[in-house]
């Protein structure tokens, strides 16, 4: 399972929130370059609790709502 946690029209865009992420410990994090969209996305996950707590961590922490999306 993966998490979309932003899309951008800029790489670098993307890239900064990947660093943010990364910093915040919210790992494994990648950007993807998806019909002209530079998304970030964190994952994947192999279970449902690992998926949840990483949304939780990330409200927590003050990032928008990651959401689950297909590769």
């Amino acid at each position: 399972t993966w998490l979309q946690a932003g899309a951008f029209g800029s790489r670098e865009g993307a890239e900064s929130l990947a660093r943010d992420l990364q910093q915040a410990g919210l790992v494994p994090v990648a950007v993807f370059d998806v019909d002209g969209l530079y998304r970030v996305r964190l994952g994947p996950y192999d279970s449902q609790n690992e998926v949840e707590s990483v949304v939780r961590r990330a409200i927590e922490l003050g990032f928008e709502r990651p959401h689950t999306v297909k590769r």
